[in-house]
């Protein structure tokens, strides 16, 4: 049976780019998108070897029927791309109170992986490829405790935080994957400055990095991506960004220093913690 792959935020920009690849590979790719209308089109573009399923971000009840759907019709899983994001959007909450950045951004990756770690643990060569951000180097401290319901914040910094998160989570869940003896690896991987749909709430940023061409396409900022969930010679724990010295644009390549936060195992666990709070999931 063909290998199979999960796409969050597969019905544009980078997550479209990243499931057209997928196929392009004979990975039979599942489109786990919240918007229905785009999410079919992709699916009937893509052909017999990809299937839409709806799968909203920022509700924990959507989440756990897109979970059941794929317990429901497949036995393995071998790629998990975690890739559905937002960026700057006005205040708004999820369907459970947390702040929407936050929980699009991060508490879905934790979400989904722990929902459908057991479709993947003991099939080799299985990967949980989270996608992160430049923003993510930026951060240099991180109150973990204020992540609560209602709460509210700075919108640039919120995203910063949560793109973090995602890094320190794929350090984490590769440690606690080892301990366990699973075959799975977490990886990450960053695609630079790419202008998509994901910048709809800040069109000066955008503007800026037309007019600097601080950016690259769709394709080159998927290839990052690609290569943290398909070449045989990435290890758990590799974050893959781009070899220029801003990394806003370029071609992937391992990058050996992320943000030095990533490296606190007290603060992940305490992240960990966090989060199985949260969502009432952990690695099993």
């Amino acid at each position: 049976m063909n290998k199979i792959a999960i796409v969050t935020g597969a019905n544009s920009g980078i997550g479209k780019e990243i499931a057209k690849k997928l196929v392009a590979n004979n990975i039979y790719t599942i489109l786990a998108c919240r918007n229905e209308k785009q999410g079919k089109e992709i699916e009937k573009h893509l052909g017999e070897k990809s299937k839409y399923l709806h799968c909203d971000l920022a509700n924990f009840e959507s989440m756990e029927k897109f979970c059941h759907s794929i317990n429901s019709q497949f036995e393995n899983i071998n790629y998990l791309f975690n890739n559905g994001g937002i960026f700057l959007p006005p205040y708004k909450e999820t369907h459970e109170g947390y702040e929407l950045t936050y929980g699009v951004n991060y508490l879905s990756y934790f979400y989904l992986t722990n929902s459908l770690i057991h479709l993947m643990k003991k099939v080799p060569g299985s990967r949980i490829i989270n996608t992160s951000s430049l923003a993510s180097f930026r951060p240099r401290t991180l109150n973990i405790e204020q992540y609560v319901k209602h709460a509210k914040f700075n919108r640039m910094k919120v995203y910063e935080d949560s793109t973090l998160m995602r890094s320190m989570f794929t350090y984490e869940l590769d440690d606690r994957l080892k301990d366990k003896k699973y075959e799975t690896i977490a990886v990450s991987g960053h695609p630079g400055v790419v202008l998509t749909n994901i910048q709809k709430y800040s069109f000066r940023m955008k503007m800026k990095f037309i007019l600097l061409n601080r950016h690259h396409n769709v394709s080159k900022g998927a290839a990052p991506l690609i290569k943290a969930g398909l070449d045989a010679s990435i290890k758990g724990k590799d974050f893959i960004g781009l070899d220029t010295l801003k990394q806003y644009k370029g071609n992937p390549l391992i990058i050996e220093h992320p943000n030095k936060i990533v490296f606190n195992k007290e603060l992940r666990n305490q992240l960990w913690d966090h989060s199985v709070s949260q969502t009432s999931l952990d690695l099993k």
